[in-house]
């Protein structure tokens, strides 16, 4: 709006100047009316310059700045900083405990079989995370899961009675899935110490 009402006023003042110029020089001789001429052509030359500056300067006084990102959070909006905080840190998800669904005593309640199948998810998901990240000499993906607990052991990352709990809780939990009948008294003692072990295994 501002534009348009400069380019108007240096279109009126421009008429102004081009009828006063014109009447004089219609009074002068012809090489004085030349001379005239001319100069009304180059005054029209700079007033058209002067409205497309004026125009170019009102245009870029509304563009936006160039913005560039940075790590000062007083720049950055609240919004993106606390996104940015809830990202959790590429290692501390890989070394994060793989959990799913409900735990193991709600579904002691309702199946100890897939209680006991659930922990031992748990434990087997623990253990190919300690291969992995203690660079155990072994595939950490595909092995066995008794010979990740060996190569805990031989690590000296469990001691030898936790070894031992160790294979009796999975020895439980794999007889229940395929197929053992076992008591919910007899499924919960097997979980109480299947929770003991896994969190030592999280500490790992």
């Amino acid at each position: 709006m501002k534009t348009t009402r400069i380019k108007l006023a240096l279109g009126i003042l421009l008429a102004a100047i081009a009828a006063a110029v014109l009447t004089s020089t219609l009074r002068l001789p012809l090489e004085q009316g030349l001379q005239q001429a001319s100069m009304l052509l180059l005054g029209l030359a700079a007033m058209a310059a002067l409205a497309s500056f004026a125009g170019t300067v009102e245009s870029s006084a509304n563009a936006p700045l160039v913005q560039f990102p940075s790590n000062d959070r007083r720049l950055n909006p609240p919004g993106q900083a606390r996104a940015a905080d809830n990202i959790p840190d590429r290692r501390e998800r890989r070394q994060s405990p793989t959990l799913w669904g409900p735990s193991t005593d709600d579904l002691l309640e309702e199946d100890p079989a897939l209680a006991l199948a659930k922990l031992r998810i748990d434990l087997e998901g623990e253990l190919r995370r300690i291969a992995q990240v203690r660079k155990l000499p072994l595939e950490a993906r595909h092995a066995p899961i008794h010979q990740l607990v060996d190569a805990l052991l031989l690590a000296h990352l469990l001691d030898p009675d936790q070894d031992k709990a160790l294979n009796g809780v999975l020895r439980d939990c794999n007889a229940a899935i395929h197929g053992t009948d076992m008591t919910a008294e007899a499924a919960g003692a097997v979980i109480e110490t299947g929770a003991r072990l896994l969190g030592t295994l999280r500490h790992l």
